[in-house]
């Protein structure tokens, strides 16, 4: 079964790296630049995983992945964080109700391990 991730980065290279390396693991990638773009659509799709940055130009990514974790629909979806700047956004990410919490760079094939190590357990 193949697994959707959303992925919200504002940055066009790093999004693309990431979507391409994602998509080569075998994920279902939609990317987006902000979380104005991803809330709306998740209105349309619900993904498996949402893989989000943290500094973003519209909306602060902590408030989205607060405003998505209160959605009753939503709060089962696991949420990687991922910043540049360091352990003190981390922890307001996990503490926003992020399931992980990473700093930027990140290796892609970790992502890739990442992204697997949330997904529900399959019986």
């Amino acid at each position: 079964m193949r697994h959707n991730i959303l992925l919200v980065e504002d940055d066009d290279n790093t999004r693309a790296l990431y979507g391409f390396t994602l998509a080569n693991a075998g994920f279902r990638v939609k990317g987006v630049r902000n979380e104005l773009e991803a809330l709306t659509e998740l209105e349309e799709h619900l993904p498996d995983v949402i893989v989000t940055d943290i500094t973003m130009p519209v909306v602060d990514g902590l408030r989205f992945i607060e405003i998505f974790k209160n959605k009753a629909e939503f709060a089962n979806i696991p949420v990687i964080a991922l910043t540049e700047y360091g352990q003190n956004l981390q922890g307001l990410a996990k503490s926003a109700g992020a399931d992980l919490a990473v700093e930027k760079p990140i290796d892609t094939r970790l992502l890739c391990d990442l992204v697997t190590s949330v997904l529900p357990k399959e019986h």
